[in-house]
């Protein structure tokens, strides 16, 4: 919303915020009722004058997330006292092709999120939204393998439909 700059604002029935980034906002959350809630794996960086992680469910569970002061709520949070990213301005913002949202090398980011929340090359999620299960990655196509399995029949006649079965992502978006 325009009055709180608010990532999230309203009264969802459940939500779920993991690996995301979050700059040059003042409030992150402007909800209100009670319903299930989680979020894990954040990072906000660059809060507006009076930032806050706001008003949310009182049932929310905060779990690994990062932020300058004000420090992140619930457990495990981490306050950062530096940069976390690659490239990124607080004077100017978002710069689209200019900032990057990578962490930066020996970030305390790197492999410090939900020790059960894996990276997609097995090791322990880093925070932010190149981390997690989810990750993003740029132009849809990730620079490693991303089927885990492949499972076609073992014979086929000509000109008949093969059916395939993978395990992992494929396509763009991933």
């Amino acid at each position: 919303t325009s009055a709180t700059q608010a990532a999230f604002d309203g009264n969802p029935r459940f939500l779920s915020a993991t690996n995301n980034v979050f700059v040059n906002t003042k409030e992150i959350f402007n909800l209100t009722g009670t319903f299930g809630m989680y979020s894990a794996n954040n990072v906000v960086w660059d809060w507006n004058t009076g930032g806050t992680w706001g008003t949310y469910s009182p049932s929310a569970t905060f779990d690994y997330n990062a932020s300058a002061t004000p420090a992140p709520p619930g457990t495990n949070g981490i306050t950062l006292a530096a940069d976390p990213f690659l490239t990124y301005t607080e004077a100017n913002g978002y710069e689209y092709g200019v900032s990057d949202f990578h962490l930066a090398g020996g970030s305390s980011l790197i492999d410090a999120g939900v020790p059960t929340l894996l990276d997609r090359d097995g090791s322990r999620s880093d925070l932010g939204i190149y981390g997690g299960p989810y990750q993003f990655v740029e132009n849809g196509t990730p620079a490693y393998p991303f089927v885990i399995s492949l499972v076609a029949p073992a014979a086929i006649i000509s000109g008949d439909s093969l059916a395939v079965n993978t395990t992992g992502r494929v396509g763009p978006r991933y």
